[in-house]
């Protein structure tokens, strides 16, 4: 019999502190099944949040409990045959890593190839930047707005991604969830036949099932026919900050309501800075009889479950641009369909017509953003089509699907 591979995954953490150890918490066990797994973090934070596989007690190794040269040590002794990194903010460690172990870096962000990782020009309205990351870009960060008005975070920022950038290219492999981000680490310097396209994993929750499609639907026509017809109910997850868009969902909403002669109610599931702005905002809503908005906060799986099986529509504001929004597809194995501004990876999982409806993002505006929302409620017919759109283009980014690929790329790495 064929020793297993040995593949080490690395991130910054190993706790579930957001959408990369998520991925990596759903990937580990499937790996489990054909790989010999070690985990490899720089810190053990945060310290509320689960772990991403606690059963893997053996081999696992955290720079802020042994330190640099001992997680190396432990990771060159353990002889990984390949590394899977994610994100790893020392730019040492990384360089060091590379020295170690063939490597495959799953690119989640722009934190390797820009400065304040936002890829946007804020200074006259959210612009994408197309830039390759370089010297110039600080003479752009400022008049620009790219980040804060830090000096001193400027620098710092700027030498540790131009180290991710510079060993970028260096990976046996760079892998991302989206053609957009491949495009980007492509514009980076990696080489084209080193740059792969692997479709994400969407989380499908408890209530997540095609037949639910159907069933939205009838609901739908059932609750609007009577004398008091329920309201078109929308739904924002994510982070709440000015770039993914929630002051311009909320602008939208009269609109909507106007045109679709339906009451609405909008949830925002998450939090962030934004929040505050965005529930001032809300409040100007409040002698609008037939709009309702609610802030929900950060929400556990099975309130998240019960809260998509119940939404007609989710809406995905953001006017940065977006190297994937996994939260489509996620929404989209309920049934959900989506309306969106054509940015970044958001129009390779939203078909225009298909599973929903995009706005231009040139610029983006509220006008523009509730004629997306409008074209997929206005017509019963036509929601259920891109309802069951949805259903069948969640499918594309199932989890056997992803670990294939996956499991290819990481052995063709060795």
């Amino acid at each position: 019999m064929d020793l297993k591979r040995r593949v080490a995954i690395v991130n910054w953490s190993l706790r579930i502190a957001g959408g990369v150890e998520r991925y990596i918490a759903t990937v580990v066990p499937e790996l489990l099944t054909e790989f010999e797994v070690a985990l490899v973090s720089e810190v053990d934070e945060p310290a509320d949040r689960d772990e991403v596989y606690p059963s893997l007690t053996e081999h696992r190794w955290c720079v802020g409990q042994i330190g640099i040269e001992a997680t190396l040590a432990a990771v060159r002794d353990w002889r990984p045959d390949v590394l899977y990194v994610h994100r790893v903010d020392s730019a040492l460690f990384l360089e060091e890593l590379l020295k170690v172990a063939p490597a495959v870096r799953f690119v989640h962000d722009y934190s390797d190839t820009c400065i304040s990782g936002l890829k946007t020009w804020q200074s006259s309205g959210p612009t994408v930047c197309t830039r390759r990351l370089a010297w110039p870009c600080l003479l752009h960060y400022f008049p620009h707005r790219c980040g804060g008005l830090n000096p001193a975070t400027m620098i710092r920022r700027f030498r540790t991604a131009s180290v991710r950038a510079r060993v970028l290219p260096l990976f046996r492999t760079v892998v991302t969830a989206s053609a957009h981000m491949r495009d980007e680490v492509v514009r980076q310097g990696v080489s084209p036949d080193r740059a792969t396209c692997i479709p994400t994993v969407a989380h499908q929750g408890l209530g997540a099932t095609a037949s639910g499609t159907a069933d939205r639907s009838a609901r739908r026509v059932a609750a609007t026919s009577g004398s008091a017809p329920a309201p078109w109910r929308l739904l924002f997850i994510g982070r709440m900050d000015d770039l993914k868009g929630g002051s311009l969902l909320i602008a939208s909403l009269e609109r909507v309501a106007a045109r679709l002669g339906l009451p609405l109610s909008l949830t925002l599931a998450g939090d962030g800075p934004a929040r505050a702005d965005w529930e001032r905002e809300a409040q100007s809503l409040s002698s609008v009889h037939s709009i309702e908005v609610r802030f929900a906060g950060w929400l556990a799986h099975e309130a998240m479950d019960a809260l998509l099986q119940q939404t007609d529509l989710l809406v995905v504001p953001s006017i940065w641009a977006e190297p994937f929004g996994v939260v489509g597809p996620e929404a989209g194995a309920y049934g959900v369909p989506a309306a969106a501004f054509a940015v970044g990876g958001i129009p390779e999982w939203l078909v225009e017509g298909v599973n929903g409806h995009l706005a231009n993002a040139l610029p983006p505006t509220a006008a523009g953003l509730a004629e997306a929302i409008v074209r997929c409620l206005e017509e019963p017919a036509h929601y259920a089509r891109l309802s069951a759109g949805a259903v069948a283009n969640a499918r594309r980014y199932e989890l056997k699907a992803h670990m294939d690929a996956l499991s290819a790329t990481l052995r063709a790495a060795v």
